[in-house]
This record gives C-alpha cells, structure tokens and sequence, in this order.
C-alpha cells in the first residue's frame, strides 16, 4: 500500500460541546504538522508507517450520545479526514491498531481500523478517558457501521464543510432537505446503556437551524404523564336531628318532663 490515502475517521467525544475532541486532534497538526506521523501498534511494533499530511475536521454531521436511563448528554460522535504518505513497503490493514504521533505532543491519538483499501481507510478513534465509560463505544459495531457510511459520503469530496447535512436514523449522511421530505426532521441519535456499556441508535427530533455546524446539542427531555389524583375516600352523614324539647312527654318514671321532675 504504497502512496497516498485518506483516513476517514469516527472520532467519540466526551462532553456536549460537538467535536471537542475532534477539533483537539485536528489543533494538534498546527503544531505538529511537520512531524506527524502514523505509528503501527500491531504487527510492526513501534514502525512509522506513514507520514501525515493533513488533518480535517469534518463541519456538519454529528451524533448525539444519550446516556440511558439518565437521559443526558453524554457525548457525540463526529469525523476526522486525515490525509498520509505511506513509507516505502509499509501497509495499514484491516483490524490494526495506529497511532497519530506528533513530534512536540508525542501520542495524540489512538485509532482502530476498520476497512483498509488502497486509498481510503476507516477507523475508529476515542478520546475519551478510559474511566469515563463511554470508552466501551469505541468498540461498537454501531460506531463501525456509522464510520463506513461517513467514508462513503465524504469520499471524493473535495469541501470540508458540510454544515447542511446531518446523519439520518438510517445512519446515512444526507442533506437536512431530505431529511425534512424523508425523515420527518427525525435525526440519529444513540443511546448508551451505561449499565451494560450497549451504544443503541435511536432518533431524535431536530429543527432545521440547529441542524450541522456544531455548538450544543441537548436532547428533548421525555415528557412523562401526569400522575393520576389521590382518591380522597367519602362518608356521607345524614342529617342531624336536634331534639328541642317540643315533645318531652317524661321517661317511664313518670319525672324529667318538662314542666316537672320525679319529686314534685
């Protein structure tokens, strides 16, 4: 695999701030461009693989990551295109793992690779903290599946904005027209299972200017039913009758009547 490529890549970041770390790891090539390289971590231990050439954050699509049942932001999903120059006789291959490595910051980032082809290679990468737990979406099938259609899309594209487009709950990139005529202005959206570690894809409503670009996202919380009304029991009392001494006739002694008692 000599020459050029691109890696196209699924970066998950913590926080709500879209594409924070997305946009640290792209930052980083201002200030290491010169001596980026691509590090392998698999068979060839510790061999420089690749030079870097560039590093793109893709403005536009994103994924929100709900953590379930808290029903909070817990991170997004965005991309990465990250341009190489292979060294002679090395190779990137499907399931190798590669580092981004600058010559001032040393490892910057870590990625798995997904698909592997001549001129286009997808991977996944975290830069989350392992503790934080949602380093479990690293390895998700999901965030594969939504890694091969962001390099379908982005391939052969020569802008770097998109900020007109968003991922559909299909997982497919398309621009926010469709998405209103198609989808209903439905989005993707994934929730993580915090208990289990499980990255579920979900969908969301979304308006069209908050569609792309990036900023804050916060998912519309659940509107729950309202409780149903205590029940107050009820005891329904007669009227009450007064006895105003009108029909004092005396007791079986003959005394306590009205005008009188048992003495006179």
């Amino acid at each position: 695999m000599a020459g050029k490529a691109e890696i196209f890549v699924a970066v998950v970041n913590d926080g709500v701030t879209i594409g924070s770390g997305a946009t640290a790891v792209a930052d980083q090539f201002l200030v290491n461009g010169t001596g980026m390289v691509l590090l392998s971590q698999s068979a060839q231990t510790g061999a420089v693989i690749a030079s870097v050439t560039s590093v793109t954050k893709l403005a536009g699509p994103y994924v929100p990551i709900v953590n379930m049942p808290a029903n909070v932001v817990a991170g997004t999903i965005t991309f990465l295109k990250i341009g190489i120059d292979f060294r002679d006789g090395r190779a990137i291959k499907t399931g190798d793992v590669v580092s981004l490595v600058g010559n001032v910051a040393g490892v910057i980032a870590t990625m798995a690779v997904l698909l592997a082809a001549p001129f286009s290679v997808v991977a996944t990468l975290s830069v989350v903290a392992i503790g934080t737990g949602i380093y479990s979406i690293y390895n998700s099938e999901v965030l594969d599946t939504i890694a091969t259609n962001a390099k379908n899309f982005f391939s052969d594209k020569g802008l770097e904005s998109y900020l007109d487009y968003v991922c559909a709950p299909d997982m497919q990139i398309v621009h926010k027209n469709t998405l209103r005529d198609v989808y209903g202005n439905q989005m993707l959206s994934c929730n993580w299972i915090s208990e289990t570690g499980e990255l579920q894809p979900s969908a969301v409503p979304v308006f069209d200017e908050n569609i792309g670009g990036g900023g804050v996202y916060a998912p519309i919380s659940p509107v729950l039913p309202a409780p149903p009304p205590d029940v107050i029991p009820v005891v329904t009392i007669g009227p009450l009758e007064v006895d105003d001494g009108s029909d004092d006739s005396g007791d079986e002694y003959g005394c306590c009547t009205g005008g009188s008692d048992g003495y006179v």
